[in-house]
Formats: C-alpha cells, sequence, structure tokens
C-alpha cells in the first residue's frame, strides 16, 4: 500500500507539492554555480585581457535579474511543470502558430539540455583527470559515469532528495570557505588596479564585442536561475516562493562571483590565470599546496554533480508537462511509483551522455544563443501577450516594460558579439523544429490545443 503523502497531489497525474522556499533556492544556485565559473573564469577574464571581468559579472547579474523577474512573474502566476511550456502555451492558445511555438520550445529543451548537462560533466571530469593523473580519452566515460550518478538520484520523488540538496548545498560553503581562507594571505592588491584603469580597455566596436562576449559567459554561469520554474508544480505557494527564490539566488550567485573573481585575481598573476584550465586547483596549490587544493577538488566535484542533479532534474519536467497536455508523447507523462517522471528523467540523462562525446569547443556560445533565439525571446514575447490577456498576477515585475525591455537588450547584445557559425546554426535548427513540428502534426493529425480552463 503506498504511504500518504504531506501534500498529496490534487489529482492523479500530479505531483505532490512538497519544495519548500529554502529548498527551491537551494536548487536553483545549485544549477546556477555548479562546474561554471570553475572553468570559464579564465575565458571571461580573456575576452579584453582581464579588464572586463567584473564587467562581464555585473552585465550578467543586471541581466539575470531583469530576465528573473520574468521568470518571477509568469513562475508565480502559472505554477505548473514545465515552466515556459505552460507559459507558451496559455499566450500564444490554440492556434497553429501557438501550437508550433510550443513544440519549438520543447525541442529547444531537447537541444539545449543535453548540451548543458554534458559542458558540466565534462568540466567536472577534467577536475578529475587532474586529482587522479588520469589519461585525456577517460573524460567522456567519467562524464558519462557522472551523469549516471544524477541520474540514480533522481529516481525518487523531491520530498526525498531535499536533505541531499542541502548536504550538497552544504559543500558549495565548504568550497567557498576553503578558498577565501587558504587565499587570505595570499592575495595581492596591486594586481587588481591595473583591471580598474580605463586606459587598460578596449574601446568602440572592440569594446563592444569584447562586453558582449564576457556577458556571454557570465550569462552561461549564471543560468539556472529559473530551475524552480521548471518544477514550480511541486512548490508550495509558488505565489511567493517562486519569485523569493529566483531573486535570492541571483544576488547570492552574483556575491559568489564577484568575490571569487577578485580572489583568483588577487592571488595568481593574470598571465597564469590565462593559461590555467583547473583554475581553483591552480590557486590553491600556489597559495597552500596540493593537499588544500586536491581537499577543494573534491569539493567542487560534490558540487557540480549537484549542479547537474539540480538541472537534470529541472529540465525533465519539460517533455512531462507538454505529455500530460497531448503535445508530446504519452510515454512521458507517466509517474513511477516513487511520485517522478521516469521517462523524461532517463531521456534527458541518457541524451546528456551521448553529447559527452562531442568536443567543448565553442559549447557555450551555441546552448546560449540557441536559448536566447528558442526560449528566452519567445518568453518576453509571452509576458506582454499574457499581461494583454488580463491573466492574475500574484507578483508583477517591477517598472514593466522597462525592465523587461532592458532584458531584451542585453540578450540583443549577445547576439551581437556571437559568430556567423553560431547564428546560423541556431536559424538552421529552428527552421528543422518548423519543419519537425508540421510532420509531426500531419502524422499525429492533431486536434488544436484546448485553452487552459476550457
Amino acid at each position: 500500500m503506498q504511504k500518504s503523502l504531506t501534500n498529496p497531489p490534487t489529482s492523479a497525474g500530479d505531483l505532490p507539492r512538497n519544495v519548500g522556499g529554502v529548498h527551491a533556492a537551494t536548487l536553483n544556485v545549485l544549477h546556477m554555480v555548479g562546474i561554471g565559473p570553475f572553468i570559464t573564469l579564465p575565458l571571461l577574464l580573456a575576452t579584453m585581457n582581464g579588464a572586463p571581468a567584473l564587467a562581464g559579472w555585473v552585465l550578467g547579474a543586471l541581466l539575470a535579474s531583469c530576465d528573473g523577474l520574468i521568470w518571477a512573474e509568469l513562475g508565480s502566476a502559472l505554477p505548473k511543470a514545465g515552466g515556459p511550456y505552460a507559459y507558451l502555451q496559455t499566450a500564444f492558445g490554440a492556434s497553429r502558430t501557438g501550437r508550433c511555438v510550443v513544440f519549438l520550445f520543447v525541442w529547444q529543451i531537447l537541444l539545449t539540455a543535453p548540451l548543458s548537462l554534458a559542458a558540466g560533466a565534462v568540466g567536472l571530469a577534467a577536475y578529475t583527470r587532474s586529482l587522479f593523473s588520469l589519461p585525456a580519452r577517460s573524460l567522456p566515460v567519467l562524464a558519462m559515469g557522472m551523469l549516471a550518478l544524477c541520474l540514480l538520484l533522481l529516481y525518487r520523488n523531491l520530498a526525498r532528495t531535499r536533505g541531499l540538496s542541502f548536504l550538497m548545498g552544504g559543500c558549495l560553503v565548504a568550497v567557498i570557505a576553503l578558498l577565501f581562507s587558504a587565499t587570505s594571505t595570499h592575495l595581492a592588491l596591486y594586481r587588481v588596479a591595473p583591471l580598474l584603469h580605463w586606459a587598460q580597455w578596449p574601446h568602440g566596436a572592440a569594446a563592444l564585442e569584447g562586453l558582449s562576449k564576457a556577458t556571454r559567459f557570465a550569462m552561461y554561469d549564471y543560468a539556472g536561475y529559473w530551475t524552480v520554474n521548471y518544477f514550480a508544480s511541486e512548490v508550495r505557494r509558488p505565489e511567493r516562493v517562486i519569485p523569493r527564490a529566483t531573486l535570492w539566488s541571483i544576488g547570492a550567485v552574483a556575491l559568489l562571483y564577484w568575490g571569487l573573481t577578485t580572489v583568483v585575481v588577487m592571488a595568481l598573476p593574470m598571465s597564469s590565470i590565462l593559461r590555467s584550465h583547473a583554475i581553483i586547483t591552480r590557486v590553491l596549490t600556489a597559495a597552500a599546496g596540493s593537499g588544500w587544493a586536491d581537499a577543494a577538488t573534491v569539493l567542487i566535484l560534490i558540487v557540480g554533480i549537484a549542479s547537474l542533479f539540480a538541472g537534470m532534474l529541472g529540465y525533465s519536467r519539460v517533455p512531462f508537462a507538454a505529455a500530460q497536455d497531448g503535445n508530446f508523447f504519452a510515454l512521458f507523462a507517466r509517474v513511477h511509483r516513487r511520485q517522478f517522471p521516469a521517462a523524461a528523467v532517463t531521456l534527458t540523462a541518457v541524451l546528456a551522455m551521448g553529447a559527452c562525446l562531442f568536443p567543448l569547443s565553442r559549447i557555450i556560445e551555441y546552448l546560449v544563443v540557441l536559448q536566447i533565439l528558442m526560449k528566452f525571446l519567445p518568453q518576453i514575447a509571452a509576458q506582454f501577450a499574457l499581461r494583454r490577456s488580463g491573466l492574475r498576477l500574484p507578483f508583477r515585475t517591477p517598472l514593466f516594460p522597462a525592465t523587461t525591455l532592458l532584458a531584451l537588450s542585453g540578450w540583443l547584445l549577445i547576439l551581437l558579439g556571437a559568430s556567423r557559425a553560431s547564428l546560423l546554426t541556431a536559424l538552421v535548427l529552428v527552421v528543422c523544429g518548423i519543419l519537425l513540428f508540421f510532420l509531426w502534426e500531419a502524422a499525429e493529425r492533431r486536434r488544436p490545443i484546448p485553452a487552459p480552463g476550457e
């Protein structure tokens, strides 16, 4: 006989609301931090020889905050599994265009989720390789093994992962504390001054391009502030929890990244930073020896796996929500007896394992560009459409529409600095998604999606 739940689902297809405010914010932070800043910090600093580092973090935090307010508004109004899937479906309705927009979002998740998770897994594998002096050919196997571990951890409902997420969050605090304490007597303030001198900064078009690239890397590292929206149907009091978890996580991670950048820049010469692949290991080795460096590397691995765990959790809810509404294969709507969408979780993990076989060169650029075109820009359009529809909004974006237009400007700035190859690839994938929609619709002979509440 099944055990009773503290917050039982309202219907057979629903998931129980077991996620509170601190739990939601913790999952957001775990997904945001992960391995990102530990592998991208040298890349961000290299965009303008170190000068735009803090500017990149500041612009990224501003963009994440403005865009996060959009997520908070829509998530509190429509607290459903799948996040933007529900927003787009509600905003654009049952027309063919509306169904196509929704389909493209699910298509985008199938493309970007494996890339995002694989990037983190391969980065973790690189740290593992440095810790155990393993050969380069072991990287894909290590990355796949980490994803398999996350899959096993997710084979349970969210109530049983609460303690696990808090434990992993404690490891994140520990690695940061270890870094700051070990380097506290080895920081050189004189290394920061040249970076803040205006004469060192590029000007004109070069400055705009550099800021675009720096912001792109920063947004890759900030990515994840929307994680709570993907499992909003499992959040208690979503009208309050979702906005708070979103804004709390952005503020906490912004402070963390600024502090991390300052410590690294003060601990090592810029030339050494730009050549490093495992930057935290290098900083601690120089400041406190290999013992401290190895301890920090172990904690980074734990934090990184926690990020993969949170990301896989969020991404898997999108095909689950689409299938529940009859807009995706019915297989993905099935809820395991332990009350989690097993098929959606497994598909996300398996595709991510396959993506680990691809090289990481420019993966961040392709990932971010694809997300902008197929997720962030459509969601901005959805916010305007939902506001015009008169939808009840428990939380409203301050200074709308200025805040939303500022977010739009930030995304366009990143696209401005993207390569032609990444833009062309993203556009081709958009076209492929549209063609796939029409082929799938014709094959399934689908009816128009009924508007919510009908």
